[in-house]
């Protein structure tokens, strides 16, 4: 018994594992022998281990609180000139010399030194005075390494616009900036000569200062050794801490903070004041060890650094804390189907006293085209008797050309009647006398005297309209993440910056870039085909541009949510714009988009405008295919299809004053007659006249651009189209070109 009372040491211990090794080669074929007694040895050792396992001491939360004191910086100012002093293609490179970046004229840089403790909001204004590619350019942003290198961190490039607006500054936010040395480099686009000058700023400059935050309420203190299991003798000491040897007292240097520990365990967590730290865990690794055995196991501390802004979840401990997060979503746009404008020619009232002695015969009025309508109604004065009478409409020559039978003539009851599809000309209505009638005849308007013609003036539209919608970036559909102080995130959506004036919302930028919702009032933004308003709530008001080239498009706008502590969460919504290609039996207007389309018209004449949506060879479209669609003179096939490509032929160009100052883009329109149009537009027409491929060079002889093909027609009356011609498709109206 007294043997069995004495406590095991490293010494005996070995020598029982000698002896049941002995005793287990004898035991080979006993394995619940040999297993049950490893199973004894193993339990007497452990006694003599430390055992490790987390505790409050080793489980800590650090409380920060790092706002910091923001500063406003002036602008810096330069007037660049049009070239660098050096091949641009270096700037692409990862790392640059010291030597290289000191070739660069000094005229387009900007040195910016963010102090330690610091980071560095603002944006770049570039406006360049040049109508030959001026309007492009790149920023590239690159930090001073150790070693004197430069490395490129950021690239703000210049787009050339949206397709309705170009602004006269461009206005680029660049991405926050950590402690460092800077160089911004203005990269011109081609087209600049030497004695050209440029504005270069660096504005709305803010310094963001940490320094002076303090962290003392984010102390964290406990000791390690507490609570754990120290093994033979009850006695325990840190040994190591992230490989570290421990003395009396040391210092660990952490990702996110200060260690100060000691042997025995006790420790001091002091944080830094960075506001990156918010949200992330802390982990030391330590060794603790036996006093009396020497045996050793390794444990761990971690300190989450928290913030009341984050959520923790309850993964792992050391996994980081939820600080901000966005979503993708896409919102459907309603609207409106677009219609053939109409114009309307009033005539006016007419009447027939003794209709049972006179024929009745109208004013002369012309029909435009084919999709026009006589709209009138018929009744009689009172006291008359009721008659039904047979409705002649007739051509200058007195040829009928419709006729409605048995319209019936009532005292003053209004009978609505109409012709329509008539083909363009000059016509007048025609009632013959109707004996026992004995009254009088009106021909008028049911809400006003005149009765009209109704005209479709085809390739003018009407009935433009796209529905807004409101929405908010914290609530559903979204379920972002705006921490859970939303005043300590910033909401960035990417755009052209855009104002709102007492004429309305007006672009002011040339350059997409993200833009910063103030924390009052609101931000407008322009996107590729609408204008977005957002509140400083996280509200928003997507409001579509009305306009024949927003139909069908994908109107996409990123935007960022970014935390004090500088992580953000990127994400995109979309606006899925009403779409002008769900077709049905009557006349359609359908709008082609960027992406290469396969249409059906389903019946009717319709009509396929074509946009311009950026300015390239095509207008920005794919090569459709229409699959559906029919030869014919319109005038006399009212199955028959229409192209308006008219839109294509106006060109955007770099508008400037007087001084040279850049002040927008202004539309070039290009003079298309049926003398020219062979340079604008090439027809080709498959043997069999199944297909027809249009071909376009929207600037017509000039070499800005080429043909390239846009429309191919599947032709659904193959035998009419065997010998179309460019010149017989604008003669039957089917290519509407001015």
């Amino acid at each position: 018994m007294k043997q069995a009372e004495k406590r095991p040491t490293a010494e005996n211990t070995q020598l029982a594992q000698n002896a049941i090794d002995d005793l287990l080669i004898e035991t080979k074929e006993d394995e619940a022998f040999k297993n049950a007694l490893q199973a004894q040895l193993d339990a007497i050792r452990d006694q003599a281990k430390p055992h490790f396992s987390h505790t409050d001491e080793t489980r800590q939360i650090a409380e920060l609180n790092l706002e910091p004191t923001v500063k406003t910086m002036p602008d810096q100012k330069k007037t660049a000139g049009g070239v660098l002093g050096l091949d641009i293609g270096i700037l692409e490179l990862g790392l640059i010399s010291a030597e290289q970046i000191n070739k660069i004229s000094d005229l387009n840089r900007h040195q910016v030194t963010v102090p330690q403790g610091h980071t560095l909001d603002g944006q770049v204004e570039v406006t360049v005075r040049s109508v030959l590619g001026g309007h492009a350019f790149k920023v590239h942003i690159l930090q001073k390494q150790k070693d004197g290198q430069y490395k490129k961190v950021q690239t703000l490039e210049e787009s050339s616009g949206s397709f309705l607006f170009m602004g006269k500054v461009a206005k680029v936010p660049f991405e926050t900036l950590e402690e460092g040395e800077y160089e911004f480099v203005l990269e011109t686009g081609a087209g600049l000569s030497v004695v050209q000058v440029i504005p270069y700023h660096l504005t709305n400059l803010t310094l963001n200062d940490y320094t002076n935050v303090s962290t003392k309420e984010s102390i964290v203190k406990g000791n390690v050794l507490k609570g754990q299991k120290a093994g033979k003798g009850g006695k325990a000491i840190v040994t190591k801490v992230n490989g570290q040897s421990i003395g009396n007292q040391q210092t660990i240097q952490g990702r996110y903070g200060q260690l100060r520990i000691d042997k025995n365990g006790e420790y001091t967590y002091t944080p830094a004041s960075n506001p990156k730290s918010i949200g992330q865990v802390e982990v030391f690794s330590f060794d603790m060890q036996n006093v009396e055995t020497k045996h050793s196991t390794k444990g761990s501390l971690q300190i989450r650094l928290n913030e009341p802004s984050v959520e923790w979840t309850y993964a792992p401990f050391t996994v980081p804390a939820r600080i901000v997060e966005a979503t993708d979503h896409t919102f459907s746009i309603d609207g409106t189907p677009v219609t053939t404008q109409r114009a309307k020619t009033l005539l006016k009232k007419e009447s027939q006293k003794k209709f049972e002695n006179n024929d009745f015969t109208s004013q002369q009025f012309t029909i435009q085209d084919t999709a026009s309508e006589l709209v009138f109604h018929v009744l009689g004065g009172k006291g008359t008797n009721s008659v039904q009478a047979p409705i002649y409409l007739k051509d200058a020559e007195g040829n009928t050309v419709q006729v409605l039978r048995n319209v019936s003539i009532e005292e003053e009851v209004w009978n609505e009647q109409k012709f329509t599809n008539v083909p363009a000309g000059t016509y007048y209505l025609y009632i013959p006398k109707q004996e026992g009638f004995n009254g009088t005849l009106y021909v008028e308007g049911k809400n006003a005297d005149a009765y009209e013609v109704v005209d479709y003036a085809w390739g003018t539209y009407e009935n433009i309209y796209l529905n807004k919608m409101t929405s908010h970036f914290a609530k559903s559909p979204f379920n972002n993440f705006f921490s859970k102080n939303p005043e300590k995130a910033k909401l960035y959506v990417y755009g052209y910056a855009a104002e709102v004036t007492k004429q309305g919302k007006e672009v002011v930028s040339s350059t997409k870039g993200y833009h910063r919702v103030p924390s009052k009032g609101s931000l407008t933004i322009a996107s590729d085909y609408g204008f977005l308003t957002v509140k400083a709530d996280g509200t928003f008001t997507y409001e579509p541009i009305n306009h024949l080239a927003s139909y069908g498009q994908k109107d996409r706008v990123p935007y960022k949510i970014q935390h004090l502590s500088g992580h953000a969460s990127e994400a995109e919504m979309t606006f899925d714009l009403f779409s002008l290609r769900n077709t049905d039996e009557n006349d359609n207007i359908i709008t082609s988009s960027e992406q290469s389309e396969k249409i059906v018209g389903k019946g009717g004449s319709d009509t396929l405008v074509y946009t311009v949506l950026k300015e390239d060879g095509t207008g920005g479209h794919g090569h459709d295919e229409w699959l559906d669609f029919t030869y014919g003179t319109i005038e006399t096939n009212r199955e028959a299809d229409r192209i308006d490509l008219r839109q294509l032929f106006t060109l955007q160009e770099v508008e400037v004053d007087a001084k040279g100052e850049v002040i927008g883009v202004k539309p070039v329109e290009q003079k298309v007659t049926e003398d020219n149009i062979h340079t604008f537009v090439q027809v080709d027409v498959s043997n069999d006249g199944k297909k027809i491929i249009l071909s376009i060079d929207r600037d017509g002889a000039d070499s800005r651009y080429a043909f390239e093909e846009i429309l191919t027609l599947h032709v659904t009356n193959p035998e009419q189209a065997k010998h179309a011609t460019l010149k017989e498709m604008i003669q039957n109206k089917q290519l509407i070109i001015q």
